[in-house]
C-alpha cells in the first residue's frame, strides 16, 4: 500500500508527496518479496496551468438614422473558458452615429473571488457598423428674395432662408431631423427697375461641394441630397414720380 496527497485549484506547481510506509511488493506468483527491495520515495509534482478565456463582442449593423448605435444589452458573441461559476461583468464603451465602422470595445471586471492569475484572458472586439440609408435623406434650401424701389443705386440680395450667423443654413431633412448645410452662395444685384423682368438669384456651390452636418456636428453629407429652390428673385420696382403744374 502507498498514498500520495496533493490538492489545489489555483494556478501553480505543487509537490505530490509519496508515502510508501507499509508498502508490499509481490512477484507474479503473489509471493511477498518486499525484503528483497530497497524502496526510495521520489515525490512528484502537480502543475495547474492557466485556463484560456476568449471574450469577443458582437458585430452590430444598422442604417444611418441620426441615432447612436451601441452594444446595449447584446451579449458577447464569444465567451468561453471560464471554470465553474467563474466569470466577469462587462461594460461596453463604444458608439457609432455616422456611416463607417467602430470597434465594439468593452472592458471587464472579474466576479468576486475570481483570480486573474488563473486565466489567460484574450479580448476581441466586434464592430459597430453604420451603413448608408437605402434612400438618401433630402432637404431643400431657399435663397432669399427681395423687393425694393428704384433709387438709382445698386440694389442686391444674398443669403438663404434660415441662414445662421456662421453661414450655415438650417434645414429639416426628409427624416424630420434638423441639419445644417454649408457650401452654397446666393446673390443677385441690379440698378434699374425690373418690374417686368425680375432678376433671378444666382446660386453657386463651393469648389469642394456642399457639406451637411447633423445636430451633433457629425458630417452626414454622404447620406444627403440637397436641392435648391430656384424661384428666388430681386425685384426693383419703378419709382413713382408725380408732376404737378403751377397754378
Amino acid at each position: 500500500d502507498w498514498s500520495s496527497d496533493v490538492c489545489s485549484s489555483d494556478l501553480g506547481t505543487y509537490t505530490a508527496y509519496l508515502d510508501v510506509t507499509g508498502a508490499t511488493i509481490k512477484d507474479e506468483d503473489n509471493n511477498d518479496v518486499t525484503n528483497l527491495f530497497a524502496i526510495t520515495n521520489i515525490n512528484g509534482t502537480l502543475t495547474i496551468n492557466k485556463a484560456d478565456v476568449v471574450l469577443t463582442s458582437a458585430t452590430l449593423t444598422k442604417e444611418y438614422d441620426g441615432e447612436e448605435l451601441v452594444n446595449g444589452d447584446t451579449a458577447l458573441a464569444v465567451e468561453t473558458g471560464w471554470v465553474g461559476s467563474d466569470g466577469a461583468t462587462y461594460n461596453f464603451t463604444a458608439s457609432r452615429t455616422v456611416m463607417g465602422t467602430t470597434p465594439n470595445e468593452f472592458t471587464y471586471t472579474l466576479k468576486e473571488g475570481v483570480s486573474a492569475d488563473n486565466y489567460n484572458i484574450v479580448t476581441n472586439f466586434g464592430s459597430l457598423i453604420v451603413t448608408n440609408t437605402s434612400a438618401p435623406i433630402t432637404a431643400t434650401i431657399t435663397p432669399n428674395s427681395k423687393t425694393v424701389t428704384y433709387d438709382g443705386t445698386t440694389k442686391s440680395v444674398s443669403g438663404f432662408v434660415n441662414e445662421l450667423t456662421d453661414g450655415s443654413i438650417k434645414v429639416t431633412g426628409s427624416d424630420g431631423k434638423t441639419y445644417y448645410v454649408t457650401g452654397y452662395t446666393a446673390e443677385a444685384s441690379g440698378v434699374n427697375a425690373t418690374n417686368d423682368n425680375p432678376i433671378q438669384v444666382n446660386v453657386t456651390t463651393d469648389t469642394n461641394g456642399y457639406k451637411v452636418v447633423d445636430s451633433k456636428g457629425n458630417d452626414v453629407t454622404d447620406t444627403f441630397n440637397v436641392s435648391v429652390n430656384d424661384g428666388a428673385t430681386l425685384v426693383i420696382q419703378r419709382r413713382k414720380v408725380t408732376f404737378t403744374s403751377a397754378t
